[in-house]
């Protein structure tokens, strides 16, 4: 067992693939921790029977809701580096051992698994620009060159967490929230490369899905602005 590193992950509907990798991180040596979502398929017990922790919302709360309780879950249970993980199949287990490297020998707090070299990502031309323009946009506010700022393999040391975690409050489009935050506490940050499995089938609306990340980006900034000024 690979001691004081949980993965997370929130999970939605997700019973064709969580089995797999929970097995996968096990086999890895590596505790996870599955926040169920509100699915209505076998999800939960596909993630119990292959190892995982389990525990359910009531309701279909959204991604970020559930990754606020598996966070809160593994700080209580003393975890030093936090994973985040996608239970949709793209990441690979054998990944996670590589992007905590970083963070265990002292060189980064968070470390970011970055696509940005993997052709199959980057030559579809929407995604893409997408992902560049919102880089910039994270660049321009927090002065850190992003090369994959949505990616949803990250990992997190626990101190660090720490600090965001009871500042977090976007429940679905958390992950520009959290590069907002963690850039404000001086997070040392690192692009670990990465391969990802490409995700043939998505239910996020590319323009709706971008939508959504800058008005998170607004959002956080203003809360940011308000928070400065009455303090």
């Amino acid at each position: 067992m690979q001691e004081g590193i949980t993965v997370c992950m929130a999970a939605y509907n997700e019973e064709r693939t969580i089995g797999a990798i929970v097995a996968g991180l096990t086999t890895e040596g590596l505790e996870t921790i599955v926040v169920d979502d509100g699915s209505n398929d076998g999800t939960v017990r596909e993630a119990q029977t292959n190892g995982a922790f389990v525990t359910s919302l009531p309701k279909n709360s959204g991604q970020w809701t559930a990754l606020r309780r598996a966070f809160q879950i593994a700080l209580d249970r003393g975890t030093e580096i936090v994973v985040t993980f996608d239970a949709d199949g793209q990441h690979l287990p054998s990944s996670v051992l590589d992007l905590v490297q970083p963070i265990l020998k002292g060189g980064a707090d968070i470390t970011i698994g970055s696509r940005a070299r993997q052709q199959s990502y980057s030559n579809k031309s929407h995604r893409r620009f997408g992902t560049y323009v919102l880089n910039i946009v994270m660049w321009v506010l927090t002065q850190y060159r992003f090369s994959d700022c949505t990616s949803g393999l990250t990992a997190v040391r626990a101190s660090i967490l720490r600090k965001v975690l009871p500042r977090l409050t976007e429940p679905q489009y958390g992950r520009l929230e959290f590069w907002l935050l963690a850039t404000s506490c001086n997070a040392r940050i690192l692009d670990v490369p990465t391969v990802i499995r490409a995700n043939r089938v998505t239910r996020k609306g590319q323009l709706r899905f971008g939508a959504n990340l800058l008005r998170t980006i607004g959002k956080t900034e203003l809360l940011w602005i308000i928070g400065r000024r009455t303090n």
